[in-house]
């Protein structure tokens, strides 16, 4: 794989927003000195993005970028030999030297394991492939080699009409809690729904995964197609979920918020929810805006 130098180094100096992660990282050198012979633990900046872990000269952003580590084939581990608390190594394959790596605590450490170990386009490969396969024992069909025919993009058909929402909702939150280790959340929102005299709910939709925010603006629309089954009466569940790991699909819920569509808009809390009609089937409202506390 060859590198422009130049691009590189534009990349990895650019504002902290555009990286998965940054922060000082103990890094363990070869010293040939007048005065430093060996291998010892030197600080340095790193900044985590994609698959490409940069680290600088100094503890200094503005200092020059002294490598560069492209994390695919790789291993993170905890060091086991520990010469220096919250330690951990990277593995190469094919590799015999390691790279150990040392964080200022146990939470950072953990915190730079769990990044680096996502990090990578083998990771990411594994977790299409996981989500794929997920669809395909849910629906019976291959959404990338053989989608439905709803799936096709057909404005014109008129199945396609037939299926336009006659309601729609967007969602987004804000103030949401950071995780046990100190990171923003990577949140989805599912949507339920439950009709009086029925007591049971019913699994209507998720938005996209946004991630590493705590106020996350879902851009997914909730449609609903059949005003037979959604009344004023309706309640409507909002669960928010933290994904912790996409490759084994780990979460925690953040909480819910539950609302129905005659509820009138207030001010209560922090998951903002707007819907709007497309047709007259939907008597009684206009559009609604309502807040309230997860």
């Amino acid at each position: 794989m060859r590198f422009n130098n130049r691009e590189m180094m534009i990349l990895a100096q650019q504002r902290s927003a555009v990286f998965d992660k940054e922060g000082v990282l103990q890094i363990k050198e070869k010293q040939d000195g007048l005065f430093r012979k060996g291998e010892v633990y030197v600080p340095r900046l790193f900044r985590l993005r994609g698959n490409l872990l940069f680290y600088f000269k100094t503890t200094d952003p503005s200092s020059e970028v002294q490598g560069l580590m492209v994390l695919e084939r790789v291993v993170v581990e905890l060091d086991l030999e520990e010469e220096l608390p919250y330690s951990f190594i990277l593995v190469f394959e094919g590799e015999d030297k390691v790279v150990h790596l040392a964080a200022n605590s146990e939470l950072d450490r953990d915190s730079w394991i769990e990044h680096l170990h996502i990090s990578s386009y083998e990771c990411m490969k594994m977790q299409l492939e996981s989500l794929r396969d997920q669809i395909k024992s849910r629906t019976g069909h291959d959404p990338i080699n053989n989608p439905e025919p709803s799936e096709l993009p057909d404005s014109e058909s008129e199945e396609s009409a037939q299926n336009e929402p006659f309601l729609e909702m967007c969602i987004a939150c804000d103030g949401l809690p950071y995780n046990s280790i100190g990171r923003e959340p990577d949140t989805f929102a599912t949507i339920h729904y439950l009709t009086p005299p029925h007591q049971q709910w019913t699994n209507h939709a998720r938005t996209e995964i946004v991630e590493k925010t705590t106020s996350p603006v879902y851009l997914t629309t909730i449609g609903f197609c059949n005003p037979r089954k959604v009344l004023l009466s309706t309640c409507i569940k909002i669960c928010v979920n933290d994904v912790k790991e996409r490759m084994t699909n780990t979460m925690t819920q953040i909480g819910t918020v539950q609302f129905t569509f005659a509820s009138d808009p207030q001010d209560v809390g922090h998951i903002t929810v707007l819907a709007w009609h497309n047709v007259d089937q939907f008597e009684g409202i206009d559009g609604t805006a309502s807040e309230a506390v997860l």
